[in-house]
């Protein structure tokens, strides 16, 4: 979402860092653009560190090729459609009050909407509604 919007505004994705999961998913929307892994992806919460001395040459190194090479073109076309799932059912109902989102499964909703600025505005929402209408107690 966020190289979308930022393609909406006219820039372009020329280097992506992260761990290696990140890097393989940049191939997907920024097919050209330069990718650093830093760390290797263990879960959500804990990755394999390179050391620091290494990564900052691998970074600087990177970045000095990224701003003379030609940047890539759109990273996606309208309409944008996203599938959201929350861990509870009441997260999922609470985001169909944002208007188009629509209940596609017990957990799940999905939106689709013509400009990034506005997938990227209803995704946030979301994330606040559902995030307030969880219920610690059940899920």
């Amino acid at each position: 979402m966020n190289a979308a919007l930022a393609s909406e505004f006219g820039a372009k994705v020329v280097l992506v860092t992260g761990d290696d999961r990140a890097c393989a998913d940049a191939e997907i929307y920024a097919p050209s653009a330069r990718k650093v892994a830093v760390k290797q992806a263990v879960d959500r919460y804990s990755a394999i560190l390179l050391p620091p001395a290494r990564t900052a040459v691998l970074l600087r190194e990177a970045a000095t090729a990224s701003v003379t090479a030609p940047a890539h073109g759109p990273v996606a076309s309208a309409p944008y459609t996203y599938e959201v799932e929350f861990l509870g059912t009441s997260s999922a109902a609470a985001a169909t009050a944002i208007p188009g989102v629509q209940q596609v499964g017990s957990r799940r909703v999905r939106f689709t909407l013509e400009r990034m600025r506005d997938a990227y505005r209803c995704f946030r929402a979301m994330v606040v509604l559902g995030w307030a209408a969880r219920e610690d107690r059940y899920g």
